[in-house]
């Protein structure tokens, strides 16, 4: 069995020491989810927070993020950070990273960072979910419920392998490899029976809700090779490193870095329960691209700790889609709340290229 790359691994950034600005290169290059051309966003979300992390000083955290996608990230050439201090004041301070492959400037965030501030004042409050956590014995892993109601289910097989995500990607082929990063990632998914079912058989529900947590290590028969890449990032000031002594701003025993484990997750399977909340099956979409994305952070999030994601859907019009997400803790006390808006086309939409709407 390989063993393949931690989360950490993954995100970790080589500073240029030398520079008049806070800059960072990606130390490995940056992955691609299955059936997708573009650097995966919660990796950008990701690592953009662990740049604007490295610029302040440790009793700040991360209150806010805000971040829009401008370009698809390639995920064949390195990214670099760049971080701008907007403003320090006593309480609250503001950073804006910009990320760029080459001339290109691939995507922005806005970090709203908070000291520590005394007594939590008279109004403190975290919104516990209504009747606690569901219970962990009636999800499945995702893998497992992957295997029963799509590979193991013939006529499930076949409205997959021919849905435009699979078909255009060698039907079959891109299932295995989808039910291959459900082991492989550095998440794991536990998911309600039905998730993967073609018939829904039911109105559409208001919410839909899955385990998820960041894996301590993974091992896997297969890897993904662009993660796992030791590639030096071009331009940079300092080399790299080799495979097992690889830079990185912030190590993964870092407290903070829970923050940067929380951002990555946050953008892994929010568009694609979109059809979770139509009443159609998953992965039905021709096009999918994220937008803008926001997080507002509730409590220090621990980086392995399993969460409960409870996500819901409030407009979708001329193809554009916002949906909110609330992540709970073990104590079903709110941890993060997120929010994304993309841009999400299914089969039949009049829409003959759905790129020219970027």
């Amino acid at each position: 069995m390989l063993r393949c790359p931690t989360l950490a691994r993954a995100l970790a950034l080589t500073p240029h020491p030398h520079a008049s600005t806070p800059t960072f290169t990606t130390t490995h290059l940056p992955a691609a989810p299955v059936g997708s051309r573009a650097t995966f966003g919660g990796t950008l979300v990701a690592q953009a927070l662990l740049a604007a992390l490295s610029t302040v000083p440790r009793d700040f955290a991360p209150a806010s993020v805000h971040c829009y996608f401008l370009r698809a990230g390639d995920p064949t050439r390195h990214i670099t950070y760049t971080v701008d201090r907007l403003r320090d004041g006593r309480g609250h301070l503001h950073r804006e990273v910009r990320a760029h492959q080459g001339s290109d400037l691939v995507f922005t965030s806005l970090v709203l960072f908070a000291g520590e501030q005394g007594r939590p004042g008279i109004l403190a409050h975290r919104k516990q979910r209504a009747g606690g956590l569901p219970p962990l014995g009636g999800y499945v892993p995702a893998a497992e419920l992957f295997d029963r109601e799509v590979l193991q289910d013939p006529r499930a097989r076949s409205y997959y392998a021919g849905l435009p995500t699979a078909h255009q990607r060698g039907g079959q082929r891109h299932l295995d490899a989808l039910r291959e990063s459900y082991v492989s990632q550095p998440l794991e998914y536990l998911f309600p029976p039905g998730f993967f079912a073609v018939d829904k058989g039911e109105a559409p529900p208001e919410t839909t809700g899955y385990y998820v947590r960041v894996r301590e290590e993974q091992e896997s028969s297969q890897c993904h090779s662009d993660v796992n890449s030791d590639v030096n990032p071009p331009d940079s000031d300092i080399t790299a490193g080799t495979a097992d002594a690889a830079p990185s701003v912030m190590p993964p025993t870092d407290p903070r870095f829970g923050y940067a484990a929380f951002a990555y997750l946050s953008d892994s399977h929010l568009l694609l329960c979109l059809p979770q909340l139509a009443g159609l099956p998953m992965f039905s979409h021709a096009f999918s691209v994220s937008l803008d994305h926001a997080i507002h952070f509730h409590a220090p999030p621990a980086p392995h700790a399993r969460l409960y994601a409870e996500l819901r859907r409030a407009r979708s019009g001329a193809h554009r889609h916002l949906l909110h997400g609330e992540y709970f803790g073990a104590d079903g006390a709110i941890v993060a709340s997120v929010s994304q808006e993309g841009l999400v086309v299914y089969e039949g939409d009049a829409l003959a290229s759905p790129a020219a709407r970027l």
